[in-house]
């Protein structure tokens, strides 16, 4: 008889270890998938960005840059792709915005470059203007940022 129960107590100790190591696994998952799931890898950015979450930061961009002035906006997809050389995503807008002297749109040209997190790298607002002289930024700086 005591040597049932000695069977008995080693079974229960295997069965208890085994227990608590399926929980411990089954723990330690749950957490490296909850604290690793959707992680920014920096500032601003996140991992496997897409030429789609490149477009979103570049459209929400164009939103906030512009404001209730523009009218309407459509993508440029001939021109829009990924540079592989500089590992960038180069998505360009064409704009209509109001001026709110006039209350006239004008033609616009966006062009925003995204890094490889998903964070903005360089955007800028181009303007077509009648007096033929071509198109100027709005900021009045060069592709280059310097004011002219």
């Amino acid at each position: 008889m005591a040597r049932k129960s000695k069977n008995n107590r080693s079974q229960l100790i295997i069965i208890l270890v085994f227990v608590c190591l399926v929980f411990t696994s089954v723990g330690i998952t749950s957490f490296t998938v909850l604290k690793f799931q959707g992680q920014e890898t920096g500032a601003g950015g996140y991992k496997n960005v897409t030429l789609t979450d490149a477009y979103l930061v570049c459209e929400t961009k164009l939103k906030q840059y512009v404001g209730e002035s523009l009218h309407s906006y459509g993508i440029d997809d001939l021109s829009t792709r990924y540079d592989q050389e500089r590992s960038l995503y180069l998505v360009f807008f064409s704009a209509q915005i109001r001026n709110s002297k006039k209350g006239e749109s004008t033609n616009n040209y966006v062009t925003c470059q995204v890094d490889g997190r998903g964070a903005i790298d360089d955007f800028w607002v181009s303007v077509e203007r009648e007096d033929g002289d071509g198109v100027h930024r709005r900021d009045k700086t060069n592709p280059f940022g310097y004011e002219f």
